[in-house]
């Protein structure tokens, strides 16, 4: 059985369908049970693998949306559209950003977005105004896989 990838659209069905092509074809042949149990295991591995590499993605950076800076071009909706720089983050990735509890009144008042997109070097928000005040935060990064 070749390398299987678990996380990636119909990779888990893929893996779940040949384990029930080996359970099929085993009926009663050690030999095939014992690969079945070799696939489970190397399956195991990649598994462990996929989500020890998301939790070590994990980057907490300390930012702040500041009062200028802003460019009224947004989506309806949102006119104001603001991009905070950020070292390293790709179009790929994914940035959860959690505003520091000083600024959610802030935040409310201009109806900051509560999505945010990455971009090559930055993130990007939306508001309905410009903010009164900066906006402290923290963003998180999941990186992207290709």
């Amino acid at each position: 059985m070749g390398k299987i990838r678990a996380f990636t659209p119909g990779g888990l069905q893929t893996m779940l369908s040949k384990i029930v092509q080996i359970n099929v074809m085993a009926g009663g042949n050690t030999s095939s049970i014992t690969t079945l149990g070799e696939d489970l295991a190397a399956f195991a591995e990649l598994v462990t693998e996929e989500l020890r590499g998301k939790r070590d993605n994990a980057l907490c950076v300390s930012c702040v949306l500041p009062v200028a800076g802003w460019v009224r071009d947004g989506p309806s909706g949102y006119p104001y559209r603001l991009d905070v720089l950020a070292e390293g983050i790709t179009g790929r990735d994914r940035a959860e950003v959690v505003l520091e509890p000083s600024s959610q009144d802030t935040a409310r008042k201009c109806a900051l977005c509560p999505s945010c997109e990455t971009l090559d070097g930055r993130i990007r928000f939306w508001a309905t105004s410009i903010p009164a005040a900066d906006i402290a935060a923290e963003y998180w990064i999941e990186k992207g896989r290709e």
